[in-house]
């Protein structure tokens, strides 16, 4: 009778899913991160942080006084500032602006966009981003001053870089820096008296000057102009053929002295030909084209006159 219960009851349990008939295994738990710091005898700060009622006043009396400082000023601003005897009727130029630098989309740019602007409002808000718009129309353009004058007249003196050097593609000519190669307008006096790099005439119809620095960077094309500048005092003119490294020397007595740049050190051995050459050929005068980088660094080629 007891075995029978029992075989009841066991039967009973296990279809109510109380009884398995797989044997217990206890499982184990994952060691994480608070075990690691109980075995090692590790403790982590207790931190507490509350605010009292007294500092939950304080802020928020701060907090309200902050938005009534904000709106007060703005209103004495609007009332002492932002009226309409100071917005912007007309725009002049300096005369030293438009006798050196007459830009009429520059100008036209900037008048446009400051007629009717508030004058605070230009001088504490808007004026370095109307620089940077201008920028785009006139890299070289560095800085603006200003000045209110009478009859709501704001009178503007542009600033501007001068050129490293400049540039002749055909009959135009650029301005070049070194992040920057942009047209010179001839109505601009701007680097008139930088030393110009011509290039061949069968570049006079290139629109686009992206690639210029390509073979030949900036710095040393700088190097370049300056080294010739001290170095030939007879040269007329240098001309680069964009695209290479092949440059040419025209001198007032008509000569032609072609040279290359692969490298710093490469360009300053042809040269030191070029002076052995001035001083020991015997006709020298009678040369009419000399290449100093066709050939190895103990030779060059000449041609006399005809």
């Amino acid at each position: 009778m007891e075995l029978w219960l029992l075989s009841f009851y066991i039967t009973h349990f296990m279809s109510r899913g109380l009884v398995s008939v797989k044997p217990f295994v206890k499982k184990k738990k994952k060691k994480g991160l608070k075990w690691f710091l109980q075995h090692n005898k590790i403790s982590l700060p207790k931190f507490s942080f509350s605010i009292s009622n007294t500092a939950k006043r304080i802020l928020m009396w701060s907090f309200i006084s902050i938005v009534l400082w904000t709106v007060g000023f703005y209103f004495l601003i609007k009332k002492a500032f932002l009226k309409e005897e100071f917005l912007i009727s007309k725009v002049e130029f300096s005369e030293e602006t438009v006798s050196n630098y007459e830009d009429i989309e520059l100008f036209d740019f900037l008048s446009k966009a400051l007629q009717g602007k508030n004058y605070y409002e230009f001088q504490y808000f808007l004026k370095g981003s109307l620089l940077s718009q201008a920028q785009k129309i006139t890299p070289f353009l560095e800085n603006i001053d200003y000045q209110l004058m009478t009859g709501n007249t704001l009178g503007l003196d542009l600033q501007f870089q001068e050129p490293e050097f400049r540039l002749q593609i055909g009959d135009k000519k650029y301005g070049v820096r070194e992040t920057t190669i942009e047209p010179l307008l001839d109505t601009m006096q701007l680097g008139n008296e930088k030393f110009i790099l011509y290039t061949p005439q069968y570049l006079s119809g290139t629109t686009s000057l992206s690639g210029f620095f390509y073979q030949i960077s900036f710095l040393d094309l700088k190097g370049i102009i300056d080294y010739i500048q001290e170095e030939m005092p007879t040269m007329s003119q240098l001309m680069y053929f964009v695209g290479s490294k092949r440059f040419v020397i025209f001198t007032e007595n008509q000569q032609e002295i072609y040279f290359d740049f692969t490298s710093k050190n490469d360009f300053l051995k042809q040269f030191e030909k070029y002076h052995l050459l001035q001083q020991y050929y015997p006709d020298k005068e009678a040369l009419q084209v000399i290449d100093l980088g066709a050939l190895d660094d103990t030779k060059v080629i000449v041609r006399k006159k005809s």
